[in-house]
């Protein structure tokens, strides 16, 4: 049967002791549904200043089409933990999404067509050693000054949760 090249839109890449998991063929698709095929890649997910919290944004329309984008990008996330903050922050507009939210969203999706191929890389560093690491923040939030909080595992060396 064989290693696994592609399943549920992850590309599986293999080379001497080592995997890579990336999801650019979903990237494209993404990308293609929402026009943005052709756009300039940005460097960064999202843009600190973004007004996320502000009423002033016209409301949405289309409550469905944010939501979709949301559920498809947090799928994403499975090789893509660098955007995992800023979809979460998104994803706290479901109930009632505004225009800028989903300009941040669309934003996401351009930065991600900036690094073709990106994804996790595992490989045998000779050891199962589990690490833990968290970080968190006293009421961080703009919005309603909750705090946030994050963590990630490794396992042998590789990144495993988040």
């Amino acid at each position: 049967m064989g290693r696994p090249r592609y399943f549920f839109s992850i590309e599986f890449a293999y080379a001497k002791g080592k995997m890579t998991l990336s999801q650019w063929k979903y990237v494209l698709g993404l990308l293609e549904e929402t026009g943005l095929l052709g756009c300039k890649p940005e460097s960064i997910p999202i843009e600190q200043s973004l007004p996320l919290w502000e009423t002033s944004s016209p409301s949405l329309k289309d409550l469905g089409q944010y939501r979709s984008l949301i559920g498809k990008l947090v799928y994403l996330t499975v090789a893509s933990p660098d955007i995992s903050y800023v979809i979460g922050l998104l994803s706290q507009f479901m109930h009632e999404p505004r225009e800028v939210h989903w300009q941040g969203a669309l934003r996401v999706l351009t930065y991600v067509k900036g690094a073709p191929g990106k994804g996790l890389l595992y490989k045998n560093y000779g050891h199962l050693d589990i690490a833990t690491y968290s970080d968190s923040g006293y009421a961080g939030d703009r919005g309603d000054r909750k705090c946030t909080s994050g963590f990630c595992t490794y396992v042998g060396g590789n990144f495993v949760t988040w």
